[in-house]
């Protein structure tokens, strides 16, 4: 009865990945089961005679961490370059975890180094891609080491295994569980909020750009920061130019695509392209010198779109507070990236 409890005293982990990375996951559990119960997605997870959400939603419920391997399975044309991708299922799978357990209790592992190859057709393969909207994430990395996956996974594995001890089992107080559930309401009622405002079209501006901008402004939850302005930028095949604003920018202002190209030692780069370009989120400060600081986050939004929204206050960012900001709007700019016409993740 002793080890049955001291068994369910440890926190419950979860490893899913693509069935190419099996030997993988094997070794993650062997390295991760001193600190927790170990269950991987190909044992006994997946029952038959029942979906495969209803099993899922069990091993979420059940779970206080997750881990999920992205192996180099497919390859994908991103940009005019191909790269190697993790196979969409496992990233979607994630995906779930993450909005029902948090950013602190999800890791991915990704392969730390691919040498760059030539497929049939002899077209450059670059690499390894993580897809651009998992900002706030904890990333760990392994090596392409078939011969020792242990080795491989291990550095890994003991950062996983720190943050388990941390961390522990999730918190089941109905205090704790009553804040959760206010914080998800909240965050509830600024997409539906968003989209209240998106649809009132006042008499002098019924332009589509400028209402996002606005309605967006007025529900982006930036705390410890008040937002003092948006503004939307589209890409063409040569510049990329702002078609929407509230209080920032100049509408029909453009920026070249290759702005940034050989850039003079001290000379700021043009964010909104280098977004566009690379795909990743950015969070840059303005008027340093300045008691009022201003920071300017710029989110990639449907391949051709960038969103920049402008935030003031008194605190220095810190590395937690932009994941959390960024965290707390994931939901809000899923669903803008999904009206301007982007591929759902």
């Amino acid at each position: 009865m002793d080890v049955l409890e001291g068994v369910m005293d440890k926190p419950f982990v979860f490893i899913g990945s693509s069935r190419e990375a099996i030997p993988i996951v094997n070794a993650v559990q062997e390295e991760l089961e001193h600190y927790a119960v170990v269950t991987p997605w190909h044992r006994g997870v997946f029952h038959a005679n029942r979906y495969t959400m209803e099993d899922l939603e069990a091993q979420i419920q059940g779970s206080d961490f997750a881990v999920f391997v992205f192996h180099p399975d497919d390859v994908t044309l991103v940009r005019g370059k191909l790269y190697y991708t993790a196979r969409d299922n496992t990233v979607f799978e994630m995906g779930l975890f993450w909005s029902k357990l948090g950013r602190e209790r999800v890791f991915f592992l990704v392969p730390s180094h691919i040498p760059e190859q030539e497929d049939e057709e002899e077209e450059r393969i670059e690499g390894f891609k993580t897809p651009s909207d998992l900002f706030g994430m904890t990333t760990l990395t392994y090596q392409m080491n078939p011969r020792n996956w242990n080795a491989a996974v291990g550095v890994s594995c003991s950062k996983i295994g720190s943050m388990i001890e941390h961390w522990g089992s999730k918190q089941t107080d109905p205090f704790e569980l009553l804040r959760e559930s206010e914080e998800e309401r909240d965050r509830l009622l600024k997409i539906i909020g968003f989209f209240e405002e998106l649809n009132h079209k006042p008499a002098l501006d019924t332009d589509i750009y400028n209402r996002i901008c606005r309605a967006l402004r007025l529900s982006f939850i930036s705390a410890p920061y008040t937002v003092s302005g948006t503004a939307l930028f589209k890409a063409g095949d040569r510049t990329i130019k702002q078609v929407g604003s509230d209080g920032v920018g100049e509408i029909g202002y453009e920026y070249s695509l290759d702005a940034n190209v050989n850039l003079r030692p001290g000379e700021e780069p043009i964010h909104v392209v280098d977004v566009h370009a690379s795909g990743n989120v950015t969070f840059s400060q303005r008027n340093r010198k300045s008691v009022v600081k201003e920071y300017i986050l710029c989110y990639p939004l449907a391949r051709r779109y960038v969103f920049t929204t402008h935030l003031r206050g008194s605190v220095q960012v810190t590395e937690q507070i932009f994941e959390e900001i960024c965290y707390l709007n994931k939901a809000l700019l899923d669903s803008i990236h999904d009206l301007l016409g982007g591929e759902s993740s």
